[in-house]
């Protein structure tokens, strides 16, 4: 069970972190999204809930509540920089089959 960061998301959490000054790493929060699927929202972690489970890449933590599993297993966090968007970008190592679309 893990959730793998590239090596441009851990530059970029890096970044954040220290230009923020505090935070044990990166919370991973899952909402369902209608007939689109799921979504997916990055917060800074401050703390370790009861609940937790911390997946590490190096220093850096990533924190998901134990509920979020079955979504955030086997996912990938990508941070891109082009064409003028920049930003994280969430997605499964393996492409789903379910709708056909080819991805997640």
């Amino acid at each position: 069970m893990s959730i793998t960061l590239t090596e441009e998301a851990s530059q970029a959490i890096k970044a954040a972190l220290s230009e923020r000054g505090k935070g044990i790493g990166i919370r991973l929060e899952v909402s369902f999204a209608g007939a689109s699927g799921l979504s997916f929202r990055l917060e800074y972690a401050d703390a370790l809930l009861e609940t937790d489970l911390c997946f590490a890449h190096g220093d850096i933590r990533i924190v998901t509540d134990m509920k979020n599993l079955a979504y955030t297993d086997g996912l990938v966090l990508d941070y891109t920089e082009s064409d003028g968007e920049t930003g994280f970008c969430v997605h499964h190592a393996e492409p789903c089959d379910e709708c056909g679309c080819g991805g997640t």
